[in-house]
């Protein structure tokens, strides 16, 4: 799995992640496990989205250092926000191949998904986003 992505990408999808669903009294979203539910969606099932999240990780990174002069993962994370915000509204600095918005809202659902989906899959660890929402699957105590 660690060949899908470069550790420049790595940074960027990790705090973006978190970004998207931070920690509070639960984990964030790296910590249960959304970023191990995408790089396993990129060897299976979402494996066509590969050329798509490696573009967008690496355009994410070229607005932090247009915008701010620093590389997204080593921004406060008030400064991420604020990117990220900008991206989800087609707002950009730099020339992007692909659309920021389109990526942006692409790389938030896969990473609700992580998030909240059957441990199985690979996100969800411990099941802790289900115990949060209070979600019982059915049969089990």
């Amino acid at each position: 799995m660690d060949k899908l992505f470069t550790e420049s990408q790595m940074r960027v999808l990790q705090a973006a992640l978190d970004r998207i669903i931070p920690a509070d009294d639960y984990p964030g979203a790296w910590e249960s496990g959304g970023g191990d539910y995408i790089l396993r969606q990129m060897e299976s099932d979402s494996k066509s989205l590969l050329p798509l999240y490696r573009l967008g990780l690496d355009a994410i990174d070229a607005e932090a250092v247009t915008a701010y002069g620093q590389h997204f993962a080593d921004l406060y994370p008030a400064r991420q926000d604020a990117l990220i915000s900008n991206l989800e509204r087609g707002t950009t600095g730099t020339h992007w191949v692909i659309s920021a918005p389109g990526f942006i809202n692409t790389l938030i659902s896969h990473t609700v998904e992580g998030y909240y989906a059957d441990a199985g899959q690979g996100g969800n660890h411990d099941e802790k986003s289900w115990k949060m929402v209070g979600f019982n699957q059915a049969g089990r105590p």
